[in-house]
């Protein structure tokens, strides 16, 4: 992936940042080659680089508003609080939003 110059795969990582993550994938999923394009590696690269944001695991609010920015720009500037503001909103209310029907059918899909 070297060289392609812009975000790529399910993750939208820039190639220097899925090379931080691919080992670690490769690790949990057991595949030697994790592929950013693949849904399952995506996703993992995905929550593996939100949970690195400290107190992210522990649901701490101000810690997800500041992972949500980091995976945005790359940093915590203020001028990002709207996007912030945006996931903690669909974070809180998706069921209602979506409908519990549909998000325990995502859930449990057979």
């Amino acid at each position: 992936y070297t060289g392609t110059g812009g975000a790529m795969g399910i993750s939208q990582f820039m190639p220097s940042t899925w090379y931080e993550y691919k080992d670690r994938i490769a690790k949990i999923s057991g595949k030697e080659h994790p592929d950013p394009w693949d849904v399952e590696d995506g996703v993992m690269a995905m929550a593996l680089k939100l949970g690195d944001v400290p107190g992210v695991t522990e649901h701490n609010r101000a810690a997800e508003k500041k992972a949500s920015k980091m995976y945005l720009s790359g940093s915590v500037s203020q001028k990002y609080e709207w996007y912030a503001n945006d996931i903690q909103y669909w974070a809180e209310n998706n069921h209602e939003i979506l409908g519990e029907q549909y998000i325990m059918s995502l859930i449990f899909q057979q």
